[in-house]
């Protein structure tokens, strides 16, 4: 009887350590390992941090926001490329102080519910450089020469075509322009997202897709998204880099579609910027994200009689 207590609480042993190591293999993240060199850095000018990170694909990984947690610098804008089975993501970085510091380890998520994470990086933020040259102080005299009737000559010339071209300009200045016919106005009353949608529809009737322009049609597919985020929430949308707008969303009334807007806009610049070409099947997985973005922030009509 005693045997057969040691060997269960052996098996009960056994399933807690195989447990236990399952857990530590699903938990433990990726290594971010830091591409090149350490960047040379200057006080308010953004700098470059490259990691790469192995058997990922660009499209399942992204980058952590929340990880980002320090008062020496802040992440201004993040890109990733696809290369061999891994990906480099860089990081563009604004230092605020001068001297030695540290690049605190960040974080990235990646599809499946596993994790990435870079080890601590030692900068070393220098003085900006002024641009200013030096050179030799000379003297702004030149050397005397005498009297120059051809230079004399040229300034009189050159004072008759000035007075020529003023008088000219007066007289055109007070002619009276033909007043042309005035086109009226027509002002679109269609609610934004019925325009925003019509708009899905002209840039798929284009004729960019089929033409092979992949980067214009992702251009005009992505103003399409920050058009209807500026106007629907007040967001600055059109002047803001993906890291930026990513993190205004997060924080406005529209944090419900972080995640569709972080898919949809990394897809973009995929295609934007790292020249990625996009199948049939990423097009309308774009745009069904973008409808269903337009969809989940429309307001719900108005009962009549309230």
């Amino acid at each position: 009887m005693k045997f057969f207590k040691l060997l269960l609480l052996f098996c009960l042993l056994l399933i807690s350590l195989n447990s236990y190591t399952q857990e530590e293999r699903i938990i433990a993240p990726k290594k971010a390992a830091l591409v090149g060199s350490v960047p040379k850095a200057s006080l308010a000018k953004p700098f470059h941090i490259t990691f790469n990170i192995a058997d990922v694909n660009a499209h399942a990984i992204f980058f952590d926001l929340e990880s980002v947690n320090a008062k020496d610098y802040e992440v201004i804008n993040t890109a990733v490329m696809q290369v061999g089975d891994g990906v480099e993501y860089t990081l563009t970085v604004m230092p605020f102080v001068l001297g030695e510091t540290e690049f605190a380890p960040v974080m990235w998520n990646i599809e499946g519910g596993q994790t990435a994470k870079s080890e601590p990086v030692k900068l070393k933020i220098d003085k900006a450089e002024t641009g200013i040259i030096k050179k030799d102080i000379v003297d702004i005299r030149g050397p005397y020469r005498p009297f120059d009737i051809w230079f004399l000559l040229k300034v009189l010339i050159f004072a008759l075509l000035t007075a020529f071209l003023i008088i000219l300009f007066r007289k055109l200045k007070n002619r009276k322009p033909v007043s042309a016919p005035q086109k009226s106005k027509v002002i679109d009353n269609r609610p934004l997202e019925v325009k925003v949608k019509a708009r899905i529809s002209e840039l798929l009737a284009s004729g960019l897709w089929e033409a092979g322009e992949y980067k214009e049609f992702y251009i005009e597919l992505t103003e399409i998204l920050r058009f209807y985020l500026s106007k629907r929430f007040s967001i600055n949308a059109d002047v803001q880099t993906t890291f930026e707008l990513l993190r205004n969303i997060k924080a406005s009334k529209a944090a419900d579609i972080l995640d569709d807007a972080r898919a949809f806009l990394n897809g973009a610049d995929l295609v934007k910027f790292a020249k990625l070409a996009p199948s049939v099947k990423n097009r309308e997985t774009d745009i069904s994200i973008l409808n269903r973005i337009i969809d989940k922030t429309t307001p719900a009509p108005a009962k009549e009689g309230k």
